[in-house]
């Protein structure tokens, strides 16, 4: 009868494995500056896995975008000198805010993106959760 042959994994595809791992582990402590940390050792030993390709693009340093209907760059200054100044009265909320003034504030985002789309004209709001 013949056996099967186990398949043992590779000692970089274990390496990697355990990157992951320990890479999880910061995340979920909110640990996200030491998980990048950690991701950055392990691609630079050359370790590969679908794993540390999804970390590499999940822990990627944040875009801004530009929304679909602006012509031009916004100056959001305003907005994030309120956000430095007023949000700590929002915590746990959804706030809109556009030139330095609060346009909404719930718990969800979806009611807040629900307010701005009943203003007249749309507004181009900055949208972001306090925490």
């Amino acid at each position: 009868m013949p056996r099967a042959l186990a398949i043992l994994p590779d000692e970089s595809s274990t390496q990697a494995n355990s990157y992951s791992t320990l890479i999880r582990d910061h995340v979920e402590k909110g640990q996200v500056l030491a998980a990048r940390r950690l991701l950055e050792l392990a691609l630079d030993q050359g370790l590969a896995s679908p794993d540390l390709e999804l970390w590499r693009r999940t822990l990627a340093p944040p875009r801004v975008l530009q929304g679909k209907n602006s012509a031009t760059p916004t100056d959001r200054s305003r907005e994030f000198q309120w956000l430095e100044n007023e949000s700590h009265a929002y915590r746990g909320q959804w706030v809109a805010v556009e030139g330095g003034r609060l346009l909404a504030a719930a718990d969800s985002l979806k009611a807040v993106l629900a307010k701005l789309a009943r203003m007249v004209p749309k507004p181009q709001a900055l949208v972001h959760r306090i925490d």
